[in-house]
């Protein structure tokens, strides 16, 4: 089953357990939270716990006050088939599983595919199971979810202003959705507003941190600062990422063109200030950097979303030590 064929579904029935996977991380959470919200109930969120019995004594045992019960699975990892089959055979009547299935970025697609395969094959089984694949959201698609957000969130949209937040955010559809946050107390989004809070860095503090990854200062001392305004860390991931994909990107077209042009390379022009630093960054990289430190970002994910101590401290400083000595 695809996107499509679920967004059918879901406007008559609920699936009892549902197997979510594929190319785009955001679609997966995406539907992981929307299906849970549909179903209503107390959610059990597991995630990256390889003791795949927690599911299985969850869903197998009643609901302390007799309640809805919901099982939200974020993993890695495949569950074994003989496992999977006693869970998806033991749950009871008012408990739901979903399942998000991501990509280790240790694995090729290859290996990926043949273990959502395995997986998916094995919902099919049992009824009212399924499985759905995604791939990444096409331009349209995004646009399609930053205008409904921005209706919700009562907003005044100006001519081309969501595609230039779109293109700004690198196309990553779930940091677009919520930059849209930003523009509620102006009740408005221009591509003026867009170039003001949402083109480069949000703080001045995560503009400091970046600028010390490069410029050889204390980054635990500006980290502190982060901590004690409040920023999430999956926020500071996002903004550090967005930051090395575009010098990436940069890198990439002046490799492939021997020149560099920002509108081709990016979407955008930045203002001159900002393109001179992005330039300069980009081309002090090399290509065996880029792919250590976008490796070390997407372990940053990981540690993250396991609750990893000290992990923000502990990557930042694998990814300064890449810049300098590398």
């Amino acid at each position: 089953m695809y996107k499509q064929d679920l967004d059918k579904y879901l406007q008559t029935k609920i699936p009892k357990a549902i197997f979510l996977y594929g190319e785009s991380e955001f679609y997966i959470s995406h539907y992981g939270e929307l299906i849970a919200s549909k179903i209503g109930g107390e959610v059990n969120r597991i995630y990256f716990d390889n003791n795949f019995n927690n599911v299985l004594n969850l869903l197998s045992g009643a609901s302390l006050f007799g309640d809805t019960n919901i099982v939200l699975l974020r993993t890695y990892n495949t569950i074994p088939s003989n496992t999977l089959k006693q869970i998806l055979s033991s749950i009871e009547d008012k408990s739901f599983l979903i399942v998000e299935f991501y990509k280790n970025p240790s694995i090729s697609d290859t290996e990926y595919a043949k273990r959502y395969r395995s997986m998916g094959t094995t919902f099919k089984l049992y009824p009212n199971c399924l499985e759905v694949r995604f791939f990444a959201p096409t331009f349209n698609e995004g646009l399609y979810l930053l205008r409904d957000k921005a209706k919700k969130l009562g907003l005044e949209v100006h001519a081309n202003a969501l595609e230039f937040l779109l293109e700004v955010q690198n196309n990553d559809i779930g940091i677009a959705l919520n930059e849209l946050e930003k523009f509620a107390i102006d009740k408005k989004i221009t591509s003026e507003l867009v170039e003001k809070l949402s083109y480069g860095i949000a703080s001045l503090n995560i503009e400091a941190l970046i600028n010390a990854l490069f410029d050889g200062e204390n980054i635990a001392l500006i980290l502190e600062k982060l901590e004690e305004e409040g920023i999430e860390e999956m926020d500071l991931l996002r903004e550090v990422q967005r930051h090395f994909y575009i010098l990436f990107k940069l890198y990439a077209y002046s490799k492939a063109f021997g020149r560099l042009d920002y509108k081709e390379a990016l979407g955008y022009t930045p203002p001159p200030k900002v393109a001179e630093g992005l330039s300069r960054r980009a081309l002090r990289l090399k290509s065996e950097q880029f792919v250590k430190i976008l490796d070390t970002l997407s372990l940053w994910r990981i540690d993250s979303m396991r609750g990893v101590a000290n992990s923000k401290l502990i990557n930042l400083s694998n990814i300064k030590f890449c810049i300098d000595r590398m």
